[in-house]
């Protein structure tokens, strides 16, 4: 199991899914299933590299506008559901968090049923050899990468992502 297996594994998962999260997660479960036990950990060790490097303030203010908030536990969910969506999409977020609003909103609200992905390795690993998966030693990262923004001050989502701003306005009782 390399990066590349791995985004493969994830854009396989969203095939024939009409962009339904939930079937998403039940391909990928089944394609894990066809990995072997060294495999999985090192699909579930690549998805925590991938949520650590997620873990910037550009891309929580991003969760924070299209969820109306985001908690420290959402925006890990978020960061999961951001990996489910595929590589392209991630990468392109990481660059520049407002490229999500090429994205519907119907799509992006569903960024807040990305916990399962968090649970997802693990689960499979324990179906497929009836053990729980070994503990990975890690330490996550302890803070998020770029400058920090008041929660209190909407024109700095309006800075940060603005197109984002502008496709969730709606939701926030904002006086211009």
């Amino acid at each position: 199991m390399d990066i590349s297996k791995f985004w493969d594994l994830i854009e396989q998962s969203k095939k024939n899914t009409n962009e339904d999260i939930y079937l998403q997660l039940d391909n990928l479960r089944e394609a894990l299933q066809h990995l072997n036990k060294s495999e999985i950990i090192k699909a579930q060790e690549i998805f925590w590299d991938l949520m650590d490097q997620a873990y910037k303030w550009d891309l929580w203010a991003a969760a924070y506008t299209i969820q109306g908030g985001c908690s420290d536990d959402g925006f890990i969910d978020f960061r999961a559901w951001l990996i489910g969506r595929g590589k392209e999409v991630y990468y392109a977020a990481l660059e520049n968090s407002d490229s999500l609003a090429q994205m519907t909103q119907e799509a992006l609200r569903d960024s807040e049923a990305g916990e399962e992905y968090n649970y997802l390795f693990a689960e499979a690993y324990e179906e497929l050899t009836d053990e729980e998966m070994p503990e990975i030693i890690r330490t996550p990262k302890a803070s998020p990468d770029g400058k920090e923004w008041d929660e209190e001050n909407m024109n700095e989502f309006k800075q940060i992502n603005p197109n984002l701003f502008e496709k969730f306005k709606e939701d926030w009782e904002i006086d211009e």
